[in-house]
C-alpha cells in the first residue's frame, strides 16, 4: 500500500533505471523545484528479490534538475547528502517495473513480482497511475516550474 500511495500521490517520475525509479514525492517547501529531501527512490537489489524504499536527507536541501539524477549505484546523490533505505518486500523474485512510457511523461507505473506461497510461485503486479502529473510544468533542464495549469 505504501508504495501505490506514494506514486499514486507523486508530483512526477523523473527517471527510471534498471533497477529502480526515481519520484518526486511532493514540493513540501512550495519553491516549484525538486528538493533533493523531496526525492525518494523505489529499487531492488541486483537479485530482483527484494524491494527497497531509499530517501535522501540533507541539511541544505539542495535543488536537483532532472538531468542531474542517475541511478543510485553511479552515487550522484552522494555531495548533497545522505540515503537511507527501507526493506519493503525482502521475500519476492523476479521483480520489474514498468511505466507506460519514459519519464518525465510517465503516469502509470507497474511494479511486477512473484512470491512464493506453500510451494507454488505466484505472480503479483502493482499497477498505479498519478493523480496529479507535474511534468507538463516542468523545464527538463532545471526542474523549475515552467507554467502554471491554474
Amino acid at each position: 500500500m505504501k508504495v501505490t500511495e506514494l506514486i499514486r500521490n507523486c508530483k512526477l517520475v523523473c527517471a527510471i533505471f534498471s533497477d529502480e525509479f526515481a519520484v518526486w514525492r511532493g514540493d513540501d517547501n512550495g519553491n516549484g523545484r525538486i528538493n533533493i529531501n523531496e526525492l525518494v527512490y523505489i529499487g531492488c537489489n541486483p537479485a530482483r528479490d527484494s524491494l527497497y524504499l531509499y530517501k535522501f536527507s540533507s541539511s541544505t536541501n539542495p535543488v536537483i534538475s532532472l538531468s542531474d539524477i542517475g541511478a543510485l549505484t553511479t552515487g550522484w546523490w552522494w555531495y548533497n547528502g545522505s540515503i537511507s533505505y527501507t526493506r519493503l518486500m525482502p521475500q519476492c523474485s523476479d521483480l520489474q517495473f514498468r511505466p507506460d512510457t519514459a519519464p518525465p511523461r510517465t503516469k502509470f507505473v507497474s511494479i511486477s513480482f512473484n512470491l512464493t506461497e506453500d510451494g507454488v510461485v505466484k505472480e503479483y503486479e502493482i499497477n498505479t497511475a498519478l493523480r496529479a502529473w507535474a511534468g507538463n510544468l516542468l523545464d527538463k533542464t532545471s526542474s523549475f516550474i515552467v507554467g502554471d495549469d491554474d
